[in-house]
């Protein structure tokens, strides 16, 4: 009486089961039982005996078991010509301490010369069980894509605007902050440009000078600079529009939701900060010109540095100017 060894049991059960499932996502049947008289032209070099495997599963369509640790750091002979599945596998285990078994449903089986008769028992080492199949494809078909660097603000990131020097972690409101960095990557020069670009916040156009911004059904209905009072704005947004230019503040903090905690605001859409330059500890001063579609041309001139020989006093200087024509002839 023959004994089958628990180890076989499990491996012709994998076997099982990842039969059906080829069988379930639609590879053919006459794949899982071909012939050993049928023929392919193969061109496998000689390589890692792992990659072989697969092109072998690959071009023959048959289905393929081995441990990965008895095939690690092995080569296999390189094989040229028309080969059955049996004639290529064994020329490619030429000169390896494994052999091989075909099943009655044409799995290939890869094994330690030596063992146990391959009807009884599975041995060849502890690694994992590894299947290869036509749909594998070897190393060679593998397409790497470019790195891609995704940069972002965090949670630990001061609201500048604050007078208690929270972060973003410590506020119970989602806010979203545009650095100056960003305003300059993306020429962003008026409020409208940084509302329209923030997360959760809806910018409604009544007309051509006139916009609505809301935020969580409700519309933002304040602003502030430097943290100070709030200054309500009419219904229209008009306050907003009276910022005519953002060159002059370091970051605009947009918040969503009621912010009577930190700063006495209770509007329930939300409030816009915006925080102005500050002097600089050493002398510095930056041009910027841009030029446009429609005629549209600007200049920005930043200065800044102390004003004293101590450095006690400091100052800072920021001009603007911007015009350009419009594809409407005339707008209210």
């Amino acid at each position: 009486m023959s004994v089958i060894s628990g180890s076989w049991l499990r491996a012709r059960t994998i076997a099982v089961i990842l039969g059906a499932a080829l069988a379930a996502t639609g590879v053919p049947a006459d794949a899982q039982a071909q012939t050993a008289t049928t023929t392919y032209q193969l061109e496998i070099p000689s390589q890692s005996l792992h990659d072989a495997l697969q092109a072998l599963a690959l071009a023959s369509r048959h289905r393929m078991f081995y441990q990965a640790d008895i095939v690690n750091g092995k080569v296999n002979a390189a094989i040229s010509g028309k080969y059955t599945t049996e004639e290529a596998v064994r020329a490619m285990l030429a000169g390896t301490n494994l052999e091989y078994e075909i099943s009655a449903d044409g799995v290939v089986i890869v094994r330690a010369r030596g063992s146990a008769s391959s009807k009884t028992s599975w041995t060849g080492g502890t690694g994992s069980l590894h299947l290869a199949q036509a749909a594998t494809s070897s190393e060679s078909d593998k397409t790497y894509l470019d790195e891609v660097v995704v940069k972002g603000t965090t949670i630990d990131d001061p609201i500048l605007s604050s007078r208690t020097g929270d972060t973003v972690r410590d506020r119970p409101r989602a806010v979203t902050i545009v650095t100056r960095e960003r305003l300059d990557e993306q020429n962003i020069n008026t409020v409208n440009s940084v509302l329209d670009q923030s997360t959760g916040v809806t910018v409604a156009r009544v007309n051509f000078a006139n916009q609505r911004y809301y935020a969580r059904g409700f519309q933002i209905g304040s602003l502030q600079v430097d943290g100070a009072a709030p200054i309500p704005t009419d219904g229209s947004g008009s306050g907003f529009l009276n910022i005519a230019d953002l060159s002059m503040y370091e970051q605009v903090e947009v918040m969503r939701g009621p912010d009577a905690l930190f700063s006495g605001n209770g509007a329930s859409g939300g409030s816009l900060q915006l925080v102005r330059k500050r002097p600089t500890k050493n002398t510095q001063m930056s041009l910027a010109l841009l030029a446009g579609s429609w005629s549209q041309y600007r200049a920005e001139i930043d200065a800044s540095g102390p004003l004293g020989w101590d450095g006690r006093l400091r100052g800072r200087v920021v001009y603007a100017k911007e015009d350009s024509d419009s594809y409407l002839s005339n707008g209210e």
